[in-house]
């Protein structure tokens, strides 16, 4: 099936459109700039975010407790919508929700709203340490629930997404 395919491509678009096609789905990372997180447009359009993407953004801190911890910690990382309009989403505009998956396949919806709502994070940091995939890393999505009675309801927990690797716009 691939060889008919290849073959009907060239016959109908050339060689040199089949290769813009496999440069433009084959993205190339240097291989000391890991992706850490893709987003996957309503179109099927991909953005990949390396470290040092993230670390062109805006760096917030914020302490707040967990579900999932003892007291409060203090968690470094880029807002959501930040993170968002790098992609070209506006979450004001677009409405509907995001798709999150994490490493272990855990996928959660989350409305767009709560980029717009709340100052949703995706920690990269907490107290201090860079976090890794063996401590809820390398990005975890951190709502400021400390600051927003509402979001201490038992109903957001599900959206704390740990060890995220991607979005997908739906």
């Amino acid at each position: 099936m691939q060889h008919f395919t290849r073959k009907l491509s060239r016959r109908m678009f050339g060689r040199s459109v089949i290769a813009a096609a496999a440069a433009m789905a084959t993205p190339v990372v240097a291989s000391d700039s890991p992706v850490r997180l893709t987003i996957v447009g309503r179109k099927g359009t991909r953005t990949l975010l390396t470290d040092a993407d993230l670390d062109r953004l805006v760096q917030v801190n914020l302490d707040t407790t967990t579900f999932w911890t003892d007291g409060v910690q203090h968690f470094e990382g880029v807002l959501l919508r930040d993170v968002l309009a790098v992609a070209g989403i506006d979450p004001a505009a677009e409405g509907g929700n995001l798709e999150a998956e994490a490493y272990n396949e855990y996928a959660v919806r989350l409305p767009l709203s709560d980029a717009v709502d709340w100052d949703v994070l995706l920690a990269r940091r907490m107290n201090g340490h860079v976090l890794t995939l063996r401590d809820k890393g390398p990005l975890w999505i951190v709502y400021p629930r400390d600051q927003h009675p509402a979001l201490l309801d038992n109903n957001y927990n599900h959206r704390w997404v740990w060890q995220l690797r991607q979005f997908k716009l739906l």
